[in-house]
């Protein structure tokens, strides 16, 4: 099922600069490239935001006023870690939360941000509104982990792309991503999710609209699945990661249509180990030059003995 576009009129006021309109597909363009080609774009903007950002400084999260991400006074030098200017890290033990909603960048607040959330820290939303995620690199690593407010209702959305602006999480932790009714990568402008371990867990709706989802480790456990034109679910090479759907789900078909891959690449269903509800990277059974090679060595050794 095919999330519900959020109102226009509920976004915040948008002055876009034209940096990331050229970079971020637009409303309404018609796109018909692969997911994977937008990496070069990915590639690009991330060189041009390093290079142009020689000063950028890290942030450390103090919560000097309380525990709101958005609050510039919470971070070191008072600012914000916005992407292409500074980066943020919260360290571990910290629980921050954030009381806006649009983590995007529209032209004025500065909210899409760059951020690194390190040890046992944790994010959750503090309102109960979808997650609108724009311009944002966030990175989770060793245990942290992020709640939304709950999936309990519509609302409870996880919209990663937003306002014509890309998004990023790399999911590089043993923790736990909870709380999301519905799930949509890509909803307004080319994004990513890269899950490298935890569990991602939603409960309604998991939609990649245009981006791709990359699975190289973890536990993906989704309602059903929904992948458009631009959209794609990628297992690395070596991906031990699984998912798991509380419905039935046509796999093979998405497998054959090119918007199941592997490493970027076309598969096929035999790629895979696969039920009317999970999918998995096949493991590769031993090869009969392999076994031959284990039989000589084994008879070498009986020899000597």
């Amino acid at each position: 099922m095919k999330l519900l576009q959020e109102s226009k009129s509920d976004k915040l006021p948008s002055v876009k600069g034209s940096f990331f309109r050229c970079l971020t597909p637009q409303p309404n363009a018609k796109n018909t490239s692969h997911p994977m080609k937008h990496t070069t774009i990915s590639a690009v903007l991330g060189a041009i935001l390093y290079t142009g950002s020689a000063s950028a400084a890290t942030l450390s999260f103090d919560g000097t006023t309380d525990q709101d991400i958005v609050d510039a006074s919470n971070w070191t030098t008072d600012a914000l870690p916005t992407t292409g200017t500074h980066t943020g890290v919260v360290g571990t033990g910290q629980n921050v939360t954030f009381t806006n909603r649009s983590l995007y960048d529209d032209g004025s607040t500065g909210l899409g941000m760059t951020i690194t959330f390190e040890g046992t820290s944790t994010l959750k939303n503090g309102q109960n509104a979808a997650v609108r995620l724009g311009s944002a690199v966030y990175t989770f690593n060793d245990s942290s982990s992020f709640s939304n407010f709950g999936a309990n209702s519509s609302a409870d959305n996880l919209i990663i792309g937003y306002n014509g602006e890309g998004a990023t999480i790399n999911w590089n932790t043993v923790g736990a991503l909870v709380g999301i009714s519905n799930f949509e990568l890509g909803q307004d402008g080319t994004s990513f999710f890269n899950q490298n371990g935890g569990s991602v867990s939603v409960e309604n709706n998991f939609d990649l609209t245009d981006g791709v989802y990359t699975l190289s480790a973890g536990d993906l456990s989704i309602p059903g699945l929904v992948i458009a034109v631009n959209g794609a679910l990628d297992f690395t090479t070596n991906s031990t990661g699984l998912v798991t759907s509380s419905s039935t789900v046509d796999f093979a078909s998405l497998i054959n249509s090119g918007q199941i891959t592997i490493n970027g690449s076309s598969a096929t269903v035999a790629d895979f180990t696969i039920t009317d509800t999970t999918l998995a990277l096949a493991v590769p059974e031993p090869s009969s030059t392999a076994l031959l090679g284990l039989g000589g060595l084994a008879l070498v050794l009986r020899r000597r003995k």
